[in-house]
């Protein structure tokens, strides 16, 4: 495939590399924020006047890839010619594009064959960019998360900080590089509560010298059908430290990676640590709890925490949370776990897709089990009314579950697992299945709030919209109010480190 890449290479290999990632920040900033470009950055009038989206042309995954070949590939030294003229921006974001087609091309048989993976894979690759940011709901999120005592704990001893230090010089250090490409250093950020020795502790922890990046980002590439998915360097080490002269400096050409490092990143920091497993599942149910509760003081809403309860002599533990009003149930399970990352872009070889599939459908047997054991009378905190049941997997990640083909593969699994335990096969239609991220799951509570339990969800499993993201199919179904949805559960977890 070298062949493939040797025009885009040769594009690269002419651009002048620091001044061409400041132009990817500004880039960035205005697809995301929709901020002026900087007056260094020339573009053409039809592009700069065209509204945000497909009439641009330029999509903010395509500018973090064309971040990791411009570390790879271009000159350090100043070169000629660099990313600020519209002219060689738009012949390096053409390169790029052209390579993604003959890509498509050179796989054309296996594109064809696995169409509804490689749709996986483009939206595991687009739609967390898709996604607008919202830094106080994410930076919240995992404040209260990693806040709990006991991974508060873990983070200290693995991480070096607490959780309030580090999301105080986390969101200190965002606001910055959200308003600016570069921080020079030392730096003089001034915190409350916080050292400067925390403060230069961060930066260190998130940076990488820029020619051991450019390493990275040479050795990452993978020259086959997953060019264009292949891991970006730049999500570990979002921060680029390089010198001009005797002045040392930070660079942050994507902020978005910032903010993602020190927020669901930080999982990959301390995952293997003793005891993380279990404070962090403990962590993120009772956070699944929280956001129940929150909502429900906006309108009343019954709220059970897990029990135990027993069959035969055996001990067991009911469902997460079971949430319910006078129109419907939610029985809510709470799952920390994250996607590979090799499965997300799974396509030649599917073993690490279905590896993960396998664990999915575990996911939606065990809710199904401990379902047909309330419904049997077991449960020893709840009792089976004539209100509609909706199970409901939230996951920390969102799995981009939809679509027949993905669907179908979870589906099968469920059903043989259903076989091979003797449970009732007809609970998948008598209750059909949610899956969905703890993001899309916070605003479904808001419109559940704003509606009701039955209202809201047979929306959702309906069987038009049955296999749809589940944010895509309320905004379908409530379009007008779903907007309304957007807001910040717990503002004063956020006060309580920004005053």
């Amino acid at each position: 495939m070298y062949d493939l890449y040797a025009p885009l290479q040769d594009i690269l290999l002419r651009q002048a590399l620091v001044p061409s990632l400041n132009v990817i920040w500004g880039w960035m900033q205005h697809l995301e924020f929709g901020q002026e470009f900087p007056p260094y950055i020339e573009v053409h009038p039809s592009v700069r006047l065209a509204r945000a989206g497909p009439g641009k042309g330029v999509y903010q995954w395509e500018l973090a890839i064309l971040a990791r070949e411009l570390l790879a590939v271009a000159p350090i030294n100043e070169s000629r010619t660099d990313l600020r003229s519209w002219k060689e921006f738009s012949d390096t974001l053409n390169g790029l594009k052209n390579l993604d087609n003959a890509i498509s091309q050179r796989y054309e048989k296996l594109f064809r064959e696995r169409i509804f993976f490689e749709m996986f894979r483009i939206a595991h690759q687009q739609f967390w960019w898709q996604r607008t940011m919202r830094l106080d709901s994410d930076v919240t999120r995992y404040l209260k998360i990693f806040g709990q005592p006991a991974l508060d704990g873990i983070l200290q001893a693995h991480v070096g900080l607490s959780a309030r230090a580090l999301y105080t010089v986390g969101l200190s250090a965002a606001g910055h590089f959200l308003e600016s490409s570069e921080l020079p250093l030392p730096t003089s950020f001034s915190l409350t509560g916080v050292s400067g020795e925390q403060v230069a502790y961060f930066l260190r922890s998130y940076s990488l010298d820029l020619d051991e990046l450019r390493t990275r980002c040479a050795a990452c590439r993978s020259f086959d059908e997953n060019f264009i998915y292949a891991l970006n360097p730049l999500v570990e080490h979002p921060l680029v430290a390089y010198s001009v002269g005797a002045h040392a400096r930070l660079m942050c050409p994507i902020p978005r990676y910032l903010i993602r490092r020190f927020t669901e990143g930080v999982y990959y920091d301390i995952l293997n640590a003793p005891g993380f497993a279990a404070a962090f599942g403990t962590a993120y149910q009772a956070y699944v709890g929280d956001v129940l509760h929150a909502v429900s003081r906006r309108r009343s809403l019954t709220v059970l925490p897990e029990a135990e309860y027993y069959v035969g002599r055996d001990r067991k533990h009911s469902v997460d949370w079971i949430v319910s009003d006078s129109t419907g149930e939610l029985f809510v399970e709470c799952k920390a776990k994250r996607l590979r990352y090799d499965a997300k872009i799974a396509l030649a070889d599917l073993s690490a897709l279905e590896q993960e599939l396998d664990k999915l459908a575990d996911f939606a047997v065990q809710i199904y089990r401990t379902l047909g054991d309330a419904i049997a009378g077991r449960y020893s905190h709840w009792s089976q009314s004539r209100r509609p049941i909706f199970p409901v997997v939230v996951t920390l990640e969102d799995w981009c579950v939809f679509g027949h083909a993905i669907s179908a593969q979870i589906d099968a699994r469920i059903r043989l697992a259903f076989q091979d335990r003797g449970l009732d096969v007809s609970m998948l239609e008598r209750f059909p299945l949610t899956i969905c991220s703890v993001a899309e799951f916070e605003r479904m509570m808001a419109l559940v709030v704003m509606k009701d339990v039955s209202t809201v969800m047979a929306a959702k499993v309906d069987r038009k919209r049955r296999l749809w993201l589940l944010h895509s199919a309320l905004r379908d179904a409530f379009p007008a109010e779903y907007d309304a949805t957007r807001y910040n559960l717990f503002p004063e977890a956020l006060e309580a480190i920004t005053g």
